[in-house]
């Protein structure tokens, strides 16, 4: 039976460990040092400042979300709608705009156009959404939908950070390989003055 290699998990421990700047190299420079703390800092204070950041938003969309969503069921309702024309004659899958009637639960008639789905038939019934003020509108908004923006608003409120931090990471990536660029210049430049004897 073999045994297993047990420096296989070192060898990535310590790769880890170089790849960060967190191993005692002698070769390298205090810059590059400095390089992946201000890294690894950024890091850090994205995992910090993503998770109540996005937590934050996600609540605020979410609250507000709720909120439409009772306004818009209590000022909306159902009524059945009969078509009164401007619908094919044969029966359709798609979305139709039609000239509907109905009866409000006062008695009074009304009648507008709106969108409806497959029969579009003068005659055929439909139900539809009615604002307050007696027109045809949208549905309220689904528990689905109110999810769905939750999620979504908290999705882009942590890649917007993220975009933040990267962008701030670009910047010093920037500066610090600048200044590795000039002392490289300067060494090059002691390497060219020294005699060869």
């Amino acid at each position: 039976m073999r045994r297993p290699d047990v420096r296989g998990s070192g060898t990535r421990l310590d790769r880890m460990r170089r790849r960060f700047g967190l191993d005692r190299n002698d070769l390298r420079r205090p810059i590059d040092l400095r390089q992946r703390r201000a890294g690894l800092l950024l890091i850090v204070l994205f995992l910090l400042t993503a998770a109540p950041v996005s937590a934050w938003v996600a609540r605020h969309v979410y609250e507000t979300g709720e909120r439409s969503q009772r306004h818009e069921f209590t000022t909306r309702h159902q009524v059945t709608g009969t078509v009164l024309g401007g619908g094919s004659s044969k029966t359709v899958s798609r979305v139709n705009l039609v000239r509907v009637g109905w009866t409000e639960r006062d008695g009074s008639r009304h009648e507008a156009k709106t969108t409806v789905l497959g029969n579009t038939r003068t005659g055929a019934r439909h139900r539809i959404w009615v604002n307050a003020s007696g027109q045809p509108s949208s549905a309220p908004r689904s528990d689905t939908r109110v999810i769905g923006d939750t999620l979504s608003a908290g999705a882009g409120a942590t890649t917007g950070i993220g975009a933040i931090f990267l962008l701030v990471h670009r910047l010093l990536r920037r500066r610090f390989d600048r200044r590795c660029y000039r002392l490289w210049d300067t060494a090059w430049a002691e390497l060219n003055t020294r005699r060869i004897t």
